[in-house]
């Protein structure tokens, strides 16, 4: 899984971001860090379903709000399994979904620093 080498954080999308919208920087990113761990909840309990399409539309949000402020390594994650339910494959799904959960605990703190 090379997904895994890659850098969590794009620190110069970030930062683009963050003076892009000022002052509404903090709210951005208070809003991904309350949502995500959400709408990771969602995408384990289509996985336990076997909900393909359920999958594929978490993955799919999932990676563009992660690409979106520059977590890099998440939004890799969420388009592979996106990828793999497009495919109708749910096959290591949950491996990939494990992962996403670590990372994202890895990158909250350095989230909440940036601001």
């Amino acid at each position: 899984m090379n997904i895994l080498n890659e850098p969590s954080l794009d620190n110069a999308a970030l930062a683009a971001l963050k003076e892009a919208t000022e002052e509404m920087f903090p709210e951005i990113i208070a809003v991904y860090l309350e949502d995500t761990p959400k709408r990771l909840a969602l995408l384990q309990m289509a996985f336990d379903k076997n909900d393909i399409k359920a999958i594929q539309e978490e993955a799919h949000c999932l990676k563009g709000s992660s690409s979106n402020i520059g977590v890099l390594k998440l939004s890799k994650i969420f388009g592979e399994i996106e990828r793999l339910s497009k495919n109708g494959t749910i096959t290591n799904q949950n491996e990939y979904i494990q992962h996403a959960f670590s990372e994202f605990g890895h990158i909250q703190k350095s989230l909440i620093d940036f601001t």
